[in-house]
């Protein structure tokens, strides 16, 4: 019986009886090629591998085997269909490496799941009004925060600006992610680009913006308050009270489906309160952010 263990994140290694004649082994994912490795060892003189998703054959080689070993390098994007995991972990998709070799011997291991959850197709988005500090009869603008990759299809957008996710099962996977802000004037963030685990974009406000992906990170917006917070400013996107959209497309680089969407609303009233000289008010300031819409 063969033994699969698992020996990191990023490795996976099978443990063959010494009566067999074939070993598939040394499963490993280079997330800067973008490649899956693997080593077939045997006394073949040749042999024929396969990789199949659910049991249907997505790609195949074949080569020589010197000093009883072979390796295999195969770009993701020629066996991909669909993630490995869902958003809690379970194994939906398995991926099998397959080998035939030359003197009738065969094996096959197992692709570890996580390697193959490439596909991020949710995003989540936290909003936060924000106080001029030199005025408190004033909003200058919000604050936002995105939560991207796989999430659970019961999470949603709660009022307040908040959001019902904490967090989410970090995941590697290169693609693209664009948030618009509509309601009133639409405004959109700069293009965020995302490799293995890290976001990095150009803020429209100068400099550079990264996160990383495991977990919330913040957009920059239009630029900094005072205290350097990044927010977006009221007259980017702001026309009086009401129910204000935000729009995150995610494109990514492997699957089939060009872009995922993820929309959530807010009433939003960010109007400026008034005082007279006995600091009576005049006029109430908006509520800020308040329920979904």
């Amino acid at each position: 019986m063969a033994l699969l263990i698992a020996t990191t994140p990023y490795a996976a290694v099978m443990l063959v009886p010494t009566n067999a004649s074939m070993a598939i082994s040394e499963v490993e994912l280079n997330e800067e090629t973008d490649e899956l490795s693997f080593k077939v060892r045997g006394t073949m003189s040749s042999v024929d591998v396969s990789i199949e998703a659910d049991g249907v054959e997505m790609w195949t080689g074949s080569g020589d085997v010197s000093n009883d070993m072979k390796k295999f390098k195969v770009p993701l994007a020629d066996f991909f269909a669909g993630n490995g995991e869902n958003h809690a972990g379970t194994e939906v998709v398995e991926y099998i490496i397959k080998g035939a070799g030359s003197n009738g011997q065969e094996g096959e291991i197992k692709i570890p799941s996580r390697f193959t959850t490439r596909e991020a197709q949710d995003a989540g988005v936290r909003i936060a009004e924000l106080h001029d500090s030199n005025d408190a009869e004033e909003y200058v603008g919000i604050t936002m925060e995105i939560l991207v990759g796989l999430l659970s299809p019961n999470e949603d957008a709660v009022d307040g600006g908040g959001f019902s996710a904490v967090g989410l099962r970090p995941m590697n996977a290169d693609y693209q992610v664009q948030v618009t802000v509509s309601g009133g004037e639409t405004w959109t963030e700069s293009l965020i680009s995302v490799d293995g685990d890290m976001a990095t974009w150009s803020p429209q406000g100068g400099g550079t913006g990264s996160g990383s992906t495991a977990g919330w990170f913040g957009l920059t917006g239009s630029g900094t308050d005072n205290s350097g917070v990044f927010y977006l400013d009221k007259s980017e996107f702001y026309e009086g009270a009401g129910c204000y959209t935000f729009t995150v497309d995610i494109t990514n680089t492997l699957g089939d489906q060009s872009v995922f969407t993820s929309e959530y609303s807010w009433n939003i009233d960010l109007s400026s309160g008034e005082r007279d000289s006995n600091n009576d008010p005049v006029r109430p300031k908006g509520d800020g952010v308040t329920t979904t819409c």
